[in-house]
This record gives structure tokens, C-alpha cells and sequence, in this order.
């Protein structure tokens, strides 16, 4: 730096404020109140500081003003830049050492990396925040999760126990033909699985739906009635019911992690016991059949008394299938008992 360029003035150098000392007469060059170039004079009365010398104190006189201008020696060396005084004390004032000059591209390079410093570390801790929020609250949803899971599982373990208490409480008259298959799935993981299953193979449903298993029952009533003094009785009433269930088979179950082949065989048991009331509907409904076919009165004509029976029946039907439904959508499919497909 040339500090006659920097200043615009002439002036016998710059020098190391080591070179000072106390009791050194100085002079001021400064602006008080506007007054451009007004000299001031003193004594340097200490040199302030730990390590080095921060501040030269000074009785040249700095007035309002002067706050930026210069301190010379007796040779009009620059020793200082004048920045301050005391209002409450007589010739205290201060400058700082003029070597300082040279340091202010580092001083500022420092104060700009300082700054960057500062901003990448806030940077920084924002970004730690968020992550630690993020934390917090993944481990909230995962305890909620769990928790819900917990209480998800209790229910389906109360409902299943309901339910084998009312299945095993029913004996139906009517003995039913049941029949059940598998249809084979083949997935190496379970979103390959659900794919399977729900989209591809599953049986389909009356109305096109595609469940993971499916029941159906069919009921078949036939009769013979003869006249008996002028009156039409029933004779020889035989109901059956043939019940089908069809449940997958996963054939790659023995390459699954062995927790999760746990979720699908409890999936699987609550699937049958869903299935399981389906049939009871179908067992009942051949029961209510039997029962009410057998007690329809004597017709004046066999024609009549037939057409009685096959009403009757077909009410009994429309009745269960409606429970059926209800019992899908009261147990959203069996999910209240715990089939609900594992993930």
C-alpha cells in the first residue's frame, strides 16, 4: 500500500507503533465540526493494550468530527488514526496504532471468513435441528405405529376367541360337504405377494372383487308330497348344503424371513375363522331350510304347497346371503380378526 496514494496527502511514512512512546508530543489532523485540516497537539500520555498496542492515548485535542483522521509525530510519520474521546475526563482521548492500515485486507479477509465460519455453522446446526425433528418425530410415528399394532393385535386376538366360542357353539342338523382348495402364489417378498394375490390370482367374488380367499355355499332342497284326503301334505324333505372354501398357498414361504412367515400363518388363521362364520351362515341357513320346509301345512293342492317350500327356501337364502355381507363389511373383510395381509 502507498500511503501517500491512500490519503491523498503527503506525510513521511507510517510507523510501527513499537516505536512509540509515552511523553512523544503528536499532532491531529481532522475535520471537527466540519472544519477540514484543523491541527491539534499533545502527548502521547500511554500506550494501551495486553499483547500488542491497541489504542494510543492521547491529550491532542479530537473533537466531534476529528473521528477518522490522522496522528502524526514530530517528523509527519503517521503513528495513528484518531477514533474516539471521553466526554468525562479532560484530554482522553485515543487512536489506533496506523501499522493497523496494513492488516485491514486480512483483517477483512478474516472478518468475511469469520462470516462464512458463522454461516456455515448456523447452516450447520439448522441442519442438525431438522434432523434431530426429523428424529423425533419418525420415532413418534414408529411408537404410534407400535402402539397401534399392540392394540390392533389384542383386539384381533379378543375378536378371534369370540368367534371360535360361536363356532364352536353351533352344531348344525344339516351336515354339510365341505370342500377346500388352495390356488398356488409365488413371490419372493411380500409387496410381490399382495401383487399376486390381489391383483393376479386371487378367486373373484360375485360381483367381480378379488379377495385373498373366498367361501361358497350352495344349498339344494328337495321334497315329495301326495294327497291325503283331499289335502296335499310334504313328505320325504331332504336339504344339503356343499360348502367350498379356497385359501392360498404361498410356495416360496420357506425362503421368507422367519418373522414374517409368522405374520402370514396368523394371517392365514384368521382367514379361516373369517371363513369359517361364512360357512356358519351357510350351515344356518340349511338348517332354517330343513326346519321350515318340514312345518308347512297341508295345501288343498300339491301345487300351492310346492310353491310355499321353494319361497320359503328362497327367503332363507336371500337372509343369509345378506348376513354375509354384513359379515364382510361389519369385520372389513376379516381384518377386525386379524386377517389383514402383512406388509
Amino acid at each position: 500500500m502507498d500511503p501517500e496514494q491512500s490519503f491523498g496527502v503527503q506525510i513521511g511514512g507510517v510507523i510501527s507503533s513499537n516505536e512509540l512512546r509515552v511523553g512523544q508530543r503528536v499532532y491531529t489532523v481532522g475535520a471537527p465540526q466540519g472544519l477540514e485540516l484543523s491541527l491539534g497537539e499533545g502527548l502521547i500520555s500511554q500506550l494501551r493494550g495486553t499483547d500488542s498496542i491497541d489504542f494510543i492515548q492521547t491529550t491532542a485535542q479530537i473533537s466531534p468530527g476529528s473521528s477518522g483522521g490522522g496522528l502524526f509525530d514530530a517528523d509527519g510519520r503517521l503513528i495513528g488514526i484518531t477514533t474516539s474521546s471521553l466526554e468525562e475526563g479532560q484530554n482522553l482521548n485515543f487512536a489506533i496504532p496506523a501499522s493497523w492500515i496494513f492488516e485491514l485486507p486480512a483483517r477483512f479477509a478474516d472478518r468475511e471468513e469469520l462470516a462464512r465460519k458463522k454461516a456455515a455453522d448456523a447452516a450447520r446446526l439448522a441442519e442438525e435441528e431438522r434432523n434431530r425433528r426429523d428424529a423425533d418425530r419418525r420415532r413418534r410415528e414408529e411408537s404410534d405405529r407400535l402402539a397401534e399394532q399392540l392394540r390392533y393385535q389384542a383386539e384381533a386376538r379378543r375378536l378371534q376367541q369370540l368367534a371360535r366360542i360361536e363356532l364352536d357353539s353351533y352344531k348344525p342338523r344339516v351336515t354339510p360337504r365341505v370342500k377346500t382348495s388352495y390356488y398356488d402364489v409365488s413371490a419372493s417378498n411380500s409387496d410381490e405377494l399382495f401383487r399376486e394375490i390381489f391383483l393376479n390370482r386371487g378367486p373373484l367374488d360375485n360381483k367381480g372383487s378379488r379377495f385373498a380367499a373366498i367361501t361358497r355355499w350352495d344349498i339344494q332342497w328337495r321334497f315329495r308330497h301326495q294327497q291325503v284326503g283331499g289335502k296335499c301334505e310334504m313328505k320325504n324333505v331332504v336339504v344339503t348344503i356343499q360348502v367350498e372354501h379356497t385359501f392360498p398357498n404361498w410356495v416360496d414361504i420357506r425362503r421368507a424371513p422367519a418373522e414374517y412367515a409368522v405374520k402370514w400363518q396368523s394371517f392365514l388363521g384368521a382367514l379361516e375363522i373369517f371363513h369359517a362364520l361364512h360357512q356358519k351362515n351357510g350351515n344356518m341357513a340349511a338348517d332354517e331350510i330343513d326346519t321350515k320346509v318340514r312345518a308347512i301345512p297341508s295345501s288343498r293342492d300339491c301345487h300351492t304347497l310346492e310353491t310355499n317350500a321353494n319361497n320359503i327356501a328362497g327367503d332363507v337364502i336371500k337372509k343369509y346371503q345378506a348376513q354375509d355381507e354384513e359379515l364382510g363389511t361389519s369385520t372389513r373383510y376379516g381384518e377386525t380378526l386379524g386377517a389383514k395381509f402383512p406388509r
